[in-house]
């Protein structure tokens, strides 16, 4: 479903940024119960995708691989924040979270358009997404959390070095005063000890 509203929604020249969302829990900003995913069009590529592009580029252009490339290399040799591999993806609890367990999904292969991931790909994430989502649940039963999945603007603008992925954001503690008036998060579980006790979690 969302690669084919994306589809449709990267036709309409009007539109230079999709953001697609699931808000999960009070906490994370639901409002109805039923499960559900939301999708906003904008005709602006929103500052936080502008920076993430931005970034990604400088990255590619100074070692000539996407930064997520580089982290899965990294964090394969370090080997204590990858949570699961699969055929097609990584997901790992990164070195500078900023909230406890949170993971990024991102595939094995470097692609900027998550509306042209293929039907393979997609069941496979599918499988992902549910694993690392029922892993949370298990480690802290009935949190709140966001998932965000961040793919290239619509427009024609260059998106070198840009590497999609997904987001999962639990929303465990919230944003205090140092948070909101620094710009800094303070995240009390370290990044490896939040894998090792999803990586635990057998899953059927």
């Amino acid at each position: 479903a969302w690669r084919s509203r994306l589809r449709v929604l990267n036709a309409d020249e009007s539109i230079s940024c999709v953001t697609i969302f699931k808000n999960s829990g009070a906490a994370a900003g639901a409002s109805l119960e039923h499960v559900h995913s939301q999708i906003l069009a904008t005709p602006l590529v929103t500052p936080g995708l502008q920076r993430r592009v931005e970034a990604a580029r400088t990255f590619f252009q100074q070692h000539d691989q996407t930064a997520i490339e580089w982290c899965h290399k990294s964090e394969r040799e370090f080997g204590r924040r990858i949570v699961i591999e699969s055929d097609f993806f990584v997901v790992h609890c990164p070195f500078a979270s900023r909230y406890p367990a949170e993971m990024q999904i991102a595939p094995r292969d470097p692609a900027a358009d998550f509306s042209e991931a293929s039907d393979v790909m997609l069941a496979d994430l599918a499988q992902v997404l549910r694993d690392a989502l029922t892993r949370l649940n298990t480690v802290f039963p009935g949190a709140a959390f966001n998932y965000i999945l961040h793919t290239s603007p619509t427009t024609s603008e260059a998106t070198t070095g840009f590497h999609w992925h997904i987001e999962i954001l639990p929303r465990l503690t919230g944003l205090a005063g140092f948070e909101l008036g620094s710009g800094m998060h303070i995240n009390i579980t370290a990044p490896e000890d939040a894998a090792a006790r999803l990586r635990a979690v057998v899953c059927e």
